[in-house]
């Protein structure tokens, strides 16, 4: 993306440089997390960041960068979710997000839409399927506690009504009673709230085993990881999954276009989605550099006042509190037998759908 615009924004030449943030096979270390953003706080030229991938390492960064010497530091995320970076909610913290803004000033913006939207977005899809009851499950992690709190929260507004709620033990060797409370809460679907590292197919096979085909299984996209469908031998088939954002194979033509450039004779299944984010961060960070005056503030309220019908994963806009707009959600089916996509992290997904969230089910 740099190279196609001459390493240029405007009449602002720009580099970049690549930091990573992890240790291999452990992912984001907070301690690197800090230490990075106190060299990009602590350097005059840095004009933006673009990340970084995982939450938790962009709430490490955020105070540093929003009190940075020079000035709040513009960021823009192509991934992260946990609602609390942006706006508050009934699982974030009581100080979120203002403990993220030191300054008061909002420098940070995300393309894909937050936990709540997604969760959301599972209930308006539920809602599609004629499902009329919803029983909530999470692992009893932080995300898996959200997810189901705010997937309660939109299920009263879609109505769907919530036929019960429960924390499953990652530890169990069975699943026969729980799914056995399901099945008499007259249950006709099951939010997945958890990891699917949580003894998933355990809790899959137990739930079925009771259940059969009565009720739609979906899990958020934390119950999908890069390991926990492959060596299932088809016992997840059928179990529903969501994600923030837009796949390739649902992008506009301008975003279709750009991937077939970029990866020539690449099948769209076989692009991950984070390819097609990180290059629109990029497009709309060069933007926002372009259309200022050079200073990390102007950059800043030019970022936030994005407003694009052509952008590579569709229109975009931020709310003042840095939250996308649209918000998509997209929805797979895990199916044993699909084509597998050797460049992507989880096997066995087919895309299914697109759910449009309207803001009103969140605030």
């Amino acid at each position: 993306m740099l190279a196609q615009h001459g390493f240029r924004a405007g009449r602002y030449r720009v580099a970049y440089q690549a930091c990573d943030d992890s240790r291999p096979n452990e992912g984001a270390d907070p301690a690197l997390c800090a230490a990075n953003a106190r060299a990009y706080a602590l350097d005059a030229s840095l004009i933006g960041v673009i990340g970084a991938f995982d939450s938790g390492c962009t709430g490490v960064e955020l105070p540093t960068l929003n009190a940075a010497p020079s000035g709040p530091v513009p960021i823009i995320s192509p991934s992260n979710t946990y609602v609390g970076l942006t706006h508050a909610g009934p699982a974030t913290a009581a100080d979120e997000p203002d403990r993220y803004y030191p300054t008061g000033a909002r420098n940070y913006v995300r393309l894909v839409a937050a936990d709540d939207y997604q969760s959301a977005g599972i209930d308006l899809f539920l809602k599609q399927q004629g499902r009329k009851r919803l029983y909530l499950l999470d692992d009893g992690e932080g995300t898996g506690y959200a997810g189901a709190v705010y997937g309660q929260q939109a299920a009263r507004k879609v109505g769907i009504g919530i036929a019960g709620s429960a924390t499953w033990d990652p530890t169990a060797r069975s699943y026969h009673r729980l799914a056995q409370g399901i099945a008499r809460s007259r249950a006709d679907a099951v939010l997945l709230s958890g990891c699917v590292c949580s003894n998933g197919l355990t809790l899959i096979t137990g739930l079925r085993a009771v259940l059969h085909d009565t009720a739609t299984l979906i899990g958020t996209d934390n119950f999908s990881t890069s390991d926990g469908f492959t060596h299932a031998h088809g016992r997840f088939d059928g179990v529903y999954i969501s994600s923030a954002g837009l796949p390739a194979l649902a992008l506009p033509p301008p975003g279709r276009r750009f991937l077939a450039t970029l990866l020539p004779g690449r099948r769209m299944d076989d692009i991950d989605q984070s390819a097609s984010y990180a290059a629109q961060a990029t497009e709309l960070l060069l933007d926002a550099i372009s259309r200022s005056n050079g200073t990390r503030a102007s950059v800043t309220r030019e970022l936030i006042a994005t407003n694009t019908n052509h952008g590579i994963t569709g229109p975009i806009s931020f709310d003042t509190g840095g939250d996308p707009a649209p918000a998509p959600i997209a929805i797979y089916r895990i199916d044993s037998n699909a084509p597998r996509n050797p460049h992507h992290s989880v096997q066995g997904e087919v895309f299914d759908r697109v759910i449009k969230v309207p803001r009103a089910l969140i605030h």
